[in-house]
């Protein structure tokens, strides 16, 4: 996993008293200026025209997009839609010119979870072209581990509905895929030929366990209240004496 900055990242953390707490973590797209570089998400560039060449995603995939470049945010080609509604999210894809000509690319996103989560959901509303995983991988994954059924493949060499109209994915339970502390989502998305392009928003709702109380402070003892006392006798002693 990657150590970056999570300046652009919206989290937003409630505290019950002593019962637990939660919080919402929102992920978008586009962490810059268009035509730049994407300030939050790396990547690991693939194959044009089609999925990762080794078949399946594997450890190295993961290191590889941890460690990779920065996503580019492009302007969008004009049959994708612009804005993902709802959202500030931007298309980003593996070269400046994506929208002309890209590849197929494992994107990497950290963000951090501040308890041990007793349990966690994640809702992906995205544009895409083309899709979202492929035959032998999903679309999404977390800390290297796949989330099951994020899939959004076309049935042909592309969908154009895909990066037209808003696609979404909801309520995915990920409790046993997250930790405590920082934490990777990786996104699958394939280059079916001609364009490349991403654009997205991931919310993710994790509740913790039961968090201490407030620390009570110990009332003085009965010793140090009479200390205290015999000193103020001796000292209202000392005061008459000396008046």
């Amino acid at each position: 996993m990657k150590g970056k900055a999570l300046s652009f990242v919206l989290i937003v953390l409630s505290v019950a008293g002593a019962t637990g707490a939660d919080v919402t973590i929102v992920l978008e797209s586009g962490n810059g200026i268009a035509d730049g570089a994407d300030s939050l998400i790396t990547m690991n560039i693939g194959p044009a025209d089609g999925p990762f060449s080794s078949g399946f995603i594997n450890p190295d995939d993961f290191d590889d997009a941890d460690s990779g470049p920065a996503a580019f945010i492009i302007t969008p080609h004009s049959a994708w839609k612009s804005q993902l509604s709802g959202t500030t999210a931007k298309w980003i894809s593996t070269n400046a010119t994506g929208a002309i000509e890209g590849n197929t690319a494992l994107y990497a996103f950290d963000f951090t979870i501040p308890f041990a989560p007793t349990s966690a959901t994640l809702d992906f509303r995205f544009l895409i072209d083309n899709d979202l995983g492929d035959a032998n991988n999903e679309g999404l994954f977390i800390n290297g581990s796949p989330v099951a059924g994020s899939q959004l493949l076309s049935p042909g060499p592309g969908d154009v509905a895909f990066f037209k109209y808003d696609q979404s994915f909801g309520q995915f339970d990920i409790t046993s895929l997250v930790d405590s502390g920082l934490n990777t989502l990786y996104i699958n998305a394939v280059d079916e030929g001609g364009p490349s392009g991403l654009q997205f928003e991931a919310t993710i709702n994790a509740v913790g366990g039961a968090l201490p109380g407030p620390v009570p402070i110990p009332a003085p003892g009965a010793t140090m209240l009479g200390l205290l006392g015999l000193g103020m006798v001796g000292w209202m002693k000392r005061r008459k004496s000396e008046a």
